[in-house]
């Protein structure tokens, strides 16, 4: 199982949506920059949950291309059965380097 790299801070209110958040900021004064500073705190806020997801995705998909790799392989076994027993261990060893390089991203 996969666990979310941006956990929730319990201090905080979570806002329904990024409208909800820009009505809340939008409450404050503008005097001394205040709402511009708290703007720039969202974006940059929203920009670091962005880069955490996107590499969660890059691994999703790039271990999405070893599954897809092993059915491939397997379908190819299946068409010809010579040397299964060798093909049957390479696909094994690709779905355990698999298994390894998830339970990194889990931790």
């Amino acid at each position: 199982m996969i666990k979310n790299p941006v956990p929730e801070v319990g201090l905080f209110a979570t806002p329904e949506s990024g409208q909800h958040l820009e009505d809340y900021i939008y409450k404050f004064p503008n005097e001394g920059g205040m709402r511009m500073t708290l703007y720039t705190v969202s974006g940059m806020t929203r920009n670091l949950c962005s880069k955490h997801f996107q590499g969660l995705l890059d691994d999703i998909n790039e271990r999405d291309a070893k599954v897809r790799k092993v059915l491939e392989f397997f379908h190819d076994v299946a068409l010809t059965d010579s040397s299964m027993q060798e093909q049957a261990k390479y696909a094994i060893s690709l779905m355990e380097s698999a298994d390894e390089e998830t339970k990194d991203v889990e931790e």
